[in-house]
């Protein structure tokens, strides 16, 4: 129900992992691969030897191993009490057709990109910027790099680096005016 991978980064490069645990529903693991049918909760966890040094996998294993303590309902509570004080710190409300919210947001950003007016999707992109920053860049945390947390790429373009040519400054410019000050702690 546990499946992890690990890799480097190469040349002498920091090495890290990441740990995949199954711990509800119907699923059943298939190699180094979790297979789930209907519903499955899944915990994630992942380190490196730039966070943890040497006992990195062991770390990620540990911090699983909790989560999976709390259980769903223990990690929800956990992540709304976190995070509903930072969300709402600061809210765009702007007048809109409510009948869109039953579009998805693709079709309503494809619409707008031929001329459709949709504040609301201006709204809902507001708050997940501010969400994206809230889980990129927090104190204690490293600041966000060229793309967060979020980039699904081994090797991403310019190497998801700080690049303070403007790219870096450009994630923290909402920060103040979003409710979002102790975001730039990291930075």
């Amino acid at each position: 129900r546990t499946v992890m991978i690990k890799a480097s980064t190469g040349n002498g490069g920091p090495s890290f992992c990441c740990i995949l645990r199954a711990i509800a529903g119907d699923f059943r693991v298939v190699g180094d691969m979790l297979r789930g049918y209907g519903n499955t909760v899944l915990i994630a966890s992942s380190s490196s030897t730039i966070r943890d040094g040497e006992h990195y996998i062991e770390a990620a294993l540990e911090r699983l191993d909790r989560a999976e303590i709390k259980g769903w309902d223990g990690l929800l509570s956990e992540h709304l009490a976190d995070f509903r004080p930072i969300m709402d710190a600061c809210r765009l409300t702007l007048p809109y057709d409510k009948a869109l919210d039953e579009i998805p947001h693709d079709e309503r950003l494809e619409a707008v990109k031929n001329g459709a007016l949709d504040p609301g999707l201006t709204a809902d992109m507001f708050a997940m910027g501010r969400y994206l920053l809230a889980c990129s860049s927090r104190p204690g945390s490293l600041p966000a790099t060229l793309q967060g947390i979020w980039n699904e790429l081994y090797n991403p373009p310019w190497g998801s680096r700080f690049t303070i040519n403007i790219n870096t400054e450009m994630n923290y410019w909402p920060a103040e005016v979003a409710g979002l000050s102790d975001m730039h702690k990291p930075l």
